[in-house]
């Protein structure tokens, strides 16, 4: 019996209130975190188990509220599901992180958020990454990299190189690899400290070292 403005409202509502929790269940386990974060945001839990526990226990809304959300205030679904990449991950929940990513990508690009897009992209090729489909997971990124080329965006781009590079790695592509991971700690110095290029060199070392070439290798850990 409500009208179709109230029960909008209603929907608009409850995704909000779930978006807040969520970005601050993702500063608490990632505190670092700044590109699925667009503001300043107060976390109230004081360690990441609590903030897990929080997301364990209204999962099942979560999920239903960013479907139905996708539906009728698709910005709030965006920014609802890339807030709940980082509390959800290493928990299981793999088919349906699955296909969340997949209403991720359908979404930003019904409302021509290529942003949004290329980061579902991005995330959808570490989760297919993790239940071992290499291939899929690559050419997820090659697109994720393709938008961030064309948006300008030097972090996304570093982060989709430096997963080409590990996944070349992980198939004994060590030549190739390089390439990817050495592209993505050029961009990493550039963006400084919090561009990861300890972890790009980190990354760089194990692939030299697999391709027989220890002296370089241990230049990048040194």
């Amino acid at each position: 019996h409500d009208s179709e403005a109230d029960r909008h409202g209603a929907l608009a509502r409850v995704t909000r209130h779930y978006l807040d929790r969520a970005e601050q269940a993702t500063l608490a386990v990632h505190p670092t975190e700044s590109r699925r974060i667009a503001r300043p945001v107060e976390v109230r839990w004081h360690t990441p188990a609590e903030a897990i526990a929080w997301v364990e226990a209204e999962y099942p809304n979560l999920v239903a509220t960013a479907y139905r959300a996708a539906e009728a205030r698709p910005g709030l679904a965006l920014r609802l599901l890339a807030a709940l990449y980082r509390p959800l991950a290493n928990r299981g929940h793999s088919s349906d992180r699955l296909a969340l990513n997949r209403l991720a990508i359908r979404t930003a690009q019904r409302i021509g958020d290529r942003h949004a897009e290329a980061l579902a992209w991005e995330d959808l090729g570490t989760l297919t990454a993790q239940v071992d489909a290499t291939d899929d997971a690559d050419a997820y990124n090659e697109r994720a990299l393709a938008i961030w080329t064309e948006l300008g965006d030097h972090t996304g781009r570093q982060a989709c190189l430096a997963a080409l590079g590990n996944s070349c790695r992980q198939r004994g592509d060590n030549d190739k690899a390089v390439d990817y991971l050495e592209g993505s700690l050029e961009i990493s110095r550039d963006l400084g400290p919090s561009g990861g290029p300890a972890s790009a060199l980190n990354y760089l070392a194990l692939t030299l070292d697999a391709a027989g070439k220890p002296e370089r290798a241990i230049e990048c850990l040194a």
